[in-house]
């Protein structure tokens, strides 16, 4: 029965080859429709890139539009991350490097409401929730996708 119990909690975690983390932290800033700053207990600042979503660059069509709309759902809100792990000696407290984690305001996961809204593509095929909520945005021609064919923002960093 032990090992059944176990089995289903691994299962569920989110993060394959690693153990799941968790945070919570204040945002402070919000610097892109997928990027945000939070604040720990300890006062340390992390950049925190969302997990599984890529949103406009902030020059790019729709990159302010994001950026207002992530930053309407967190900014200076209690935000719990979830990541493969957080340690302050792989990245330090005056590093530039991004964390990367799913970003939940209560139950809310950030992530999939900026796909919901229209504000990001899906980053990671192989999350279906996520795959879907970009289909209900493409599917209602919100946000990003009101553009007949809307350039993502991979191809508009390399070009």
């Amino acid at each position: 029965m032990r090992r059944c119990v176990l089995a289903v909690c691994l299962a569920a975690m989110p993060w394959v080859g690693g153990y799941a983390a968790e945070m919570t932290a204040e945002v402070v800033s919000v610097s892109e429709g997928d990027t945000l700053v939070v604040q720990d207990s300890d006062q340390r600042q992390h950049t925190v890139k969302l997990s599984g979503i890529d949103a406009p660059e902030l020059l790019q069509a729709f990159g302010r539009k994001s950026r207002f709309s992530l930053k309407d759902m967190v900014y200076l809100k209690q935000v719990r991350l979830v990541a493969e792990t957080f340690s302050h000696k792989t990245i330090p407290p005056s590093s530039r490097q991004a964390v990367s984690a799913q970003v939940f305001v209560g139950e809310i996961d950030v992530g999939k409401m900026q796909l919901l809204r229209g504000m990001a593509w899906a980053a990671d095929s192989d999350d279906l929730d996520y795959v879907e909520a970009e289909k209900m945005a493409r599917a209602q021609r919100k946000g990003i996708w009101r553009d007949r064919e809307p350039t993502p923002p991979w191809l508009w960093r390399c070009c």
